[in-house]
């Protein structure tokens, strides 16, 4: 299942998770909850999934992080190891 949640998530934006908080009156931390596979509510799985496959047709992704954060993370993982 995890491999779901997964290409859910690359194709949901943030954006997405709003909207799907407001049309289901609940808490954008629950809807990312349920999005990465942490909680269950199949209302806000299945808005999820019709916008992702939206996304998908036009091409559409969550903004990674970028390069450069991961490799300042990565400095100060070694920092800390020290």
């Amino acid at each position: 299942m995890s491999f779901f949640f997964d290409e859910l998530t690359k194709w949901t934006t943030k954006s997405d998770e709003k909207l799907v908080s407001e049309m289901m009156n609940v808490g954008v931390k629950h809807v990312h909850e349920v999005l990465r596979g942490r909680r269950q509510s199949y209302g806000v799985c299945c808005l999820l999934v019709e916008l992702a496959k939206e996304n998908r047709v036009k091409g559409l992704q969550r903004q990674s992080r970028s390069v450069s954060r991961d490799a300042d993370m990565h400095e100060l993982m070694l920092e800390f190891l020290d």
